[in-house]
């Protein structure tokens, strides 16, 4: 995974939790694979952006063990970077992205649409979550947000990776790397489907 946008945006309260608690969602996206992780916290400081990047990490390598984050392209907020070159050097998720080994890259200022794909996330976990469900707590709501973007990941089809699953771009990626031969071709995989292919990676995978 050579790119993951991050980024983050308040959340509706919940019926019944205390009103002047805010929650946050931060959202990543991988690049190729439109793989989604996210998570919920009650603040957007670097603090909790550091948090979000190493939890990140964690859940790409229970996805994909091999797999290794090139860079991460966030917005130019303070949850991010300063600007200021010692300021930089001393932020927290600059430096958890030093020790992480991941380049961080920034939007161009005042152009959200240089993270497009994050952006558009909000808008679908919005449209198709948050406003779409009551729940009974902010504790139900975490549930729940998990078992949704289980859905996003491996079961809603995404157009924008020609209808297949986020899973299913990464089984192929994945497999094109596998199955190359000693001629530099790829074995055709075509024939597999979808069940077969999962089936071969399912082991790896930790809810």
């Amino acid at each position: 995974m050579e790119l993951i946008h991050i980024d983050e945006k308040q959340t509706k309260n919940v019926a019944g939790e205390d009103p002047k608690k805010k929650r946050y969602s931060f959202k990543a996206v991988d690049d190729c694979t439109r793989f989604r992780i996210t998570k919920e916290y009650p603040d957007k400081t670097a603090k909790s952006a550091s948090d979000f990047l190493k939890y990140v990490v964690m859940e790409i390598k229970k996805i994909d063990p091999d797999a290794v984050i090139g860079a991460v392209l966030t917005d130019n907020g303070k949850a991010y970077s300063c600007r200021t070159k010692k300021g930089r050097e001393k932020h927290i998720f600059e430096k958890t992205c030093r020790e992480l080994g991941i380049k961080h890259k920034t939007t161009r200022i005042r152009r959200p649409q240089t993270n497009g794909k994050v952006e558009y996330t909000h808008y679908l976990y919005d449209k198709e979550f948050y406003n779409k469900y009551k729940f009974l707590s902010f504790q139900d709501r975490e549930k729940r947000l998990e078992e949704f973007t289980h859905y996003i990941n491996y079961i809603k089809p995404n157009m924008a990776i020609g209808g297949i699953t986020a899973y299913e771009k990464l089984l192929k990626i994945k497999a094109q790397t596998r199955y190359l031969t000693k001629e530099g071709n790829y074995d055709d995989i075509s024939s597999q489907t979808t069940k077969e292919r999962k089936d071969v990676d399912e082991k790896k995978f930790v809810a």
